[in-house]
């Protein structure tokens, strides 16, 4: 069905489009990728320029309802509609089409020492932007190498990459501990190792809200006492040591119909499984949030096995089109939502 739609874009932009709608029912809520860009349908319009676009959802990011509130907030705060939907909406929602670079050879044998490495460097990453390449090792190396066939440009669709910081111990405790005596903030400085040891790694947003200095923190990493190591989101592979320790005291307090478990993952397992398969008997679904993101690994770990596919996650280590795929899966019948953080 031919419309002609108003497409919110980053930045606040509304373009008037004309296109085909490939769905049954109203549009409004859906993304549309368009001239490299992402965005969304936030109304009809009496007419539209013609353009190629693609929808590449199956259901509507929000609705006209959402999309109406949206509206009358920012109106009462005097901002820009469309640019506070972009400034709420997560990053992985908007997906740019960039320009990679490719290795068409399969041998790199013959070739100088800068360039073999160069092309090996790119064949391992596999999407290495062409900007990127640039930047890092020169605009006309990287123009050079595409003119002599060496590398060729794709375009794609791409979302953010998110880079985490992640925390944690560099030293054994013990020797960790020896080196902080006689220092100022002596206990809280313990007391940050110490939820390092346990939790493994952590972000610096999990450590601001857990309420540790960033100051203590700096001391930390400049005295080579806590490492940081900085991993794009997507890529990052979880340690299977890193297990979710926790308090031994438990508890299961059943408020009206939600039921909170608190307590040892390890002894509340067992009925939390009871309760996943109850919800999953009735083809219900179930979500479940974790407060931190080491709760969401445990328990990935131990309900995939025994529930596949019906377990889905919602959670900033996901990657930006697996984050895309749950958010619709988790809208569906018959689902466990495991959720943190994002």
């Amino acid at each position: 069905m031919e419309l002609n739609l108003k497409i919110a874009l980053p930045g606040g932009r509304v373009e008037r489009i004309k296109a085909d709608f490939p769905y049954e029912g109203s549009p409004l809520g859906f993304r549309v990728l368009v001239e490299g860009k992402t965005g969304l349908v936030v109304g009809l319009s009496d007419d539209g320029q013609v353009k190629e676009v693609v929808f590449p959802d199956k259901v509507p990011l929000t609705s006209e309802k959402n999309l109406s509130a949206l509206k009358d907030t920012a109106m009462l705060y005097g901002l820009i509609p469309w640019l506070l939907l972009w400034e709420l909406l997560p990053s992985e929602w908007n997906w740019k089409k960039e320009r990679f670079l490719m290795v068409p050879l399969s041998s790199f044998v013959g070739l100088d020492q800068r360039t073999g490495r160069f092309l090996d460097w790119v064949a391992k990453n596999k999407r290495v932007k062409e900007e990127t390449a640039k930047k890092r090792f020169g605009l006309q190396f990287v123009r050079l190498l595409l003119e002599k066939g060496f590398l060729r440009v794709v375009e794609d669709w791409s979302a953010v990459n998110v880079e985490v910081e992640l925390f944690s111990l560099n030293l054994p405790f013990d020797v960790a501990l020896s080196k902080l005596k006689k220092t100022k903030n002596y206990a809280e400085r313990v007391r940050l190792l110490s939820y390092l040891r346990e939790r493994l790694y952590a972000t610096r947003e999990e450590l601001k809200e857990e309420g540790f200095s960033s100051q203590d923190l700096q001391f930390l990493v400049s005295k080579g006492i806590v490492k940081v190591e900085k991993e794009l989101m997507q890529n990052f592979a979880f340690s299977p040591k890193s297990q979710l320790r926790q308090s031994s005291i438990s508890l299961i307090k059943s408020i009206q119909k939600p039921v909170l478990v608190v307590g040892s993952l390890s002894r509340l397992l067992e009925h939390l499984v009871l309760l996943v398969e109850s919800a999953l008997s009735e083809n219900k679904s179930l979500p479940i949030f974790c407060f931190q993101n080491s709760t969401l690994l445990y328990l990935m770990r131990e309900l995939k096995p025994l529930f596949g596919d019906r377990v889905v996650s919602l959670s900033s280590f996901d990657s930006p089109r697996q984050f895309v795929k749950n958010w619709f899966l988790a809208q569906e019948e018959g689902r466990v939502i495991l959720s943190s953080r994002l």
